[in-house]
């Protein structure tokens, strides 16, 4: 492996006149053999070696590298070349040559060989514990930061105290009477660590800044002297540099929703476990979340004969977890285009109880309803859509998503009145218009407790009622 790094640091080595550097590896290949068997076998370890020490040299490689998965369009800097039998027919003695003979192709499958080797290359060479490594990382400085957070409300006549309290009073009307001191500093420590997840995810979008929820815990944090707890944050910048990359140059719409669910299964799973062994968290497959949505719009129009596109048809998502349910609507074609803002402004509702969650679905539709907006996809003969380029820089601002809600859905509908909130007055709003508007499908996925050991441990001081 050395020899090899060696050998790649002297190919990128600049010298004058010099535009290319070879690294020649000469690969027999079994004909007989399929691609993805015959890469497994340990005479292309020399390839991976390569790649790997490109890796090494240049960091602009490697991000290369983890974006193959997530493109649409195959990275420039990576050439995988077949072989073609076409000969030049530009001259006379061409056309006498090809006359007397005749090059024979090889019978050599080039298609089916380059999406192999990108596939390994993302296997062999691609970093994908990267965010599994960070969340250990990040689980300690959460800890960190609940016990600063308590060391400052020791102090029962201090402001932060006060303000505490009346963060609390707001949590138990909006989300649930039950939550507790200690899950609320957990949220407070876990917005802190998150907020430039998000801001790095989606750069550019001003979503922690007008998102209601995001502006209270920020305010709350403000009163708690955020500035002293943004020390153990600075530790994880590498982190935020790492998903900004991760995020970047993503051409497609799928692309973006992947990283999400690579974020929030492999990071946030890891960082902060005790929430997911309280809250029993899971991810819908999309294939699945795609097949119920089209089960929906079948059964509506079949038995009611309207659509999901319809005008009046109020659409909630009562556990959207990050916005699956809701984005791969908007995504399906089933929403015609002249009714997609209205759908976006007033017909769709969605509740999650979960903060991460909750932030990351809000800013997964938000960007899903803009992207559609400003690069609408082309339908398909055969169904679907077919969605241009993901591009930056696009007319229009920021739109909030006003139908989605932090409150626990069993909660919301137990409370025969309405509060006057002051904590949460916009989010509150959000409760209150929920309420009045008469639902005519409810999908999604049910929230589930099945993986923790205690459910009633994980449940208690929950007494919810399914009717």
């Amino acid at each position: 492996m050395v020899d090899v790094v060696q050998s790649v640091g002297r190919v990128m080595r600049k010298a004058e006149g010099k535009k290319y550097g070879y690294i020649i590896l000469p690969v027999s290949i079994a004909a007989d053999i399929p691609p993805e068997i015959a890469l497994k076998d340990n005479e292309y370890k020399v390839v991976w070696q390569v790649l790997q020490a490109l890796r090494s040299h240049d960091e602009r490689f490697n991000d290369t590298i983890n974006k193959i998965e997530l493109n649409k369009r195959r990275p420039d800097k990576i050439s995988i070349i077949g072989i073609g039998g076409k000969e030049k027919s530009d001259s006379s003695q061409s056309l006498k040559i090809e006359s007397t003979y005749k090059q024979l192709e090889l019978n050599f499958p080039i298609e089916e060989w380059r999406d192999a080797i990108y596939a390994k290359i993302v296997t062999k060479c691609g970093n994908r514990r990267y965010w599994e490594d960070w969340a250990k990382d990040v689980a300690r400085i959460a800890d960190t930061h609940t016990s600063r957070i308590k060391a400052l409300l020791e102090n029962s006549e201090s402001e932060a105290k006060k303000a505490f309290d009346e963060f609390i009073t707001g949590l138990h009307q909006n989300i649930n009477p039950n939550v507790t001191p200690d899950e609320a500093i957990e949220m407070l420590s876990q917005y802190l660590i998150t907020k430039p997840v998000f801001d790095a995810l989606f750069e550019g979008y001003e979503f922690t800044k007008y998102n209601p929820v995001s502006q209270t815990m920020q305010r709350m944090l403000d009163v708690l002297e955020s500035q002293s707890l943004q020390k153990e944050v600075k530790t994880l910048e590498k982190f935020y540099q790492s998903v900004r990359e991760r995020a970047s140059g993503i051409d497609n719409a799928e692309g973006k929703q992947r990283i999400i669910i690579e974020l929030y299964d492999k990071f946030f799973r890891a960082a902060f476990p005790r929430l997911v062994e309280r809250l029993g968290i899971v991810y819908t497959p999309v294939e699945v979340v795609d097949f119920i949505i089209k089960s929906a719009d079948f059964a509506l129009k079949q038995e009611f004969g309207v659509g999901l596109t319809d005008e009046g048809v109020h659409i909630l998502d009562p556990f959207t977890g990050t916005g699956t349910f809701m984005v791969r609507l908007l995504q399906s074609g089933l929403i015609k285009p002249e009714d997609l803002q209205r759908k976006f402004t007033s017909e769709l509702h969605a509740n999650e109880i979960v903060l991460l969650a909750y932030y990351i679905a809000a800013i997964n539709i938000e960007e899903s309803y803009h992207y559609l907006t400003q690069y609408p996809p082309t339908p398909l003969v055969k169904g679907g859509l077919d969605f241009p380029p993901l591009l930056r820089g696009g007319q229009g601002g920021y739109q909030p998503f006003n139908g989605i809600v932090l409150t626990d859905t069993f909660q919301m509908f137990e409370n025969a009145g309405y509060l006057l909130e002051s904590i949460f007055p916009e989010n509150n709003q959000r409760v209150i218009n929920q309420k009045q508007r008469d639902i005519t499908v409810i999908i999604g996925n049910p929230p589930s407790l099945y993986r923790t050991k205690n459910r009633e441990k994980a449940c208690k001081g929950n007494r919810e009622r399914v009717s």
